[in-house]
């Protein structure tokens, strides 16, 4: 079902990539969030709809999943190895791009000779494709993009306008916080149980919604802590430790690139805050469509549903 490849990015990093569906069908890349992995896309990876008329592209971002810098390297590549994040090249200004995020998005739209793919970014993958619009002032190799679940702009808590603590729900700050070696706010240290708690419950977080659904099982819970346990702690800190603002970026975009792109946020994410999250997409200029209910893990908890979205949006 799955073809298993990789891709060396322009600083010599190599990612883990998964494709899936039709070869010959327009091509569709999935980018995860953080923590996670390609597996984060196995309920679209999957569908018989998709895959039928689909090429389907997921990988792991650097020290991600299977990728290098992460614990469970394919290729033999210590995780210790110098994989450089987000944070350890940007100098911390809101307004510039992490170049490295966005070239791992390159990489794999280079390295397998896509077309003008329809790029969905997840979550902190919608920060990487952000990155790629910025760096690249538009879409340039992308057909589409979608932006779900995810915002544009992460400042320094405490400011009205856009700080992590506008963005994201408390109880998200408290999970995440704690997923890290240490606490970046207050230098405090998290061990390894603290650790593997807070992605527990940053886990079962992403998976609640404003809908019936049953609550997760213990071994849901355990599979998906899993994978995300792949990712070093180093590595989530430096994440979590970006500030950026893609607003005026994004605003002054060509109203050709400005039609392409969609923003899709479910009403019922307990990871961000969903009321200050739109207010600051409207202040793009970018379409905007609003999934009542629905929380972080959309594309997970309700595939029916947004497998048939992709195929709309694919057009």
């Amino acid at each position: 079902m799955f073809e298993f490849t990789s891709v060396l990015t322009n600083d010599n990093v190599r990612l883990n990539v998964v494709q899936s569906g039709n070869p010959r069908g327009p091509a569709i890349v999935f980018i995860h969030g953080i923590s996670q992995s390609w597996m984060s896309w196995i309920a679209q990876l999957t569908a018989p709809s998709l895959r039928a008329k689909y090429r389907m592209v997921a990988f792991d971002l650097r020290g991600h999943g299977t990728s290098q810098g992460s614990y469970a390297v394919a290729d033999g590549v210590s995780a210790q190895s110098d994989v450089q994040i987000d944070a350890a090249r940007g100098d911390g200004q809101p307004g510039n791009a992490a170049a490295p995020a966005a070239d791992d998005l390159h990489a794999v739209i280079d390295g397998l000779g896509l077309s003008s793919p329809m790029v969905i970014g997840w979550s902190y993958g919608g920060t990487v494709l952000q990155d790629y619009i910025a760096l690249r002032g538009g879409l340039a190799g992308i057909g589409k993009a979608v932006l779900l679940a995810t915002s544009p702009v992460v400042l320094a808590p405490g400011n009205a306008d856009g700080g992590a603590d506008t963005v994201f729900s408390a109880a998200a700050i408290t999970t995440l916080l704690k997923t890290t070696p240490l606490n970046p706010y207050t230098g405090e240290l998290n061990s390894h149980a603290d650790i593997a708690a807070g992605l527990t419950g940053f886990v079962e977080l992403c998976h609640q919604d404003q809908l019936s659904r049953a609550a997760l099982g213990e071994a849901q819970v355990q599979g998906v802590t899993g994978f995300n346990l792949f990712t070093p702690a180093a590595v989530r800190l430096a994440i979590i430790g970006r500030v950026f603002d893609h607003r005026p970026t994004l605003a002054g975009l060509s109203t050709n690139d400005k039609a392409r792109i969609r923003v899709v946020s479910p009403q019922g994410d307990k990871v961000l805050q969903t009321a200050r999250i739109d207010h600051y997409w409207r202040e793009t200029g970018l379409a905007l469509d609003a999934v009542a209910g629905e929380g972080h893990l959309f594309h997970r908890r309700n595939a029916k549903t947004f497998n048939a979205l992709v195929g709309s949006w694919v057009g």
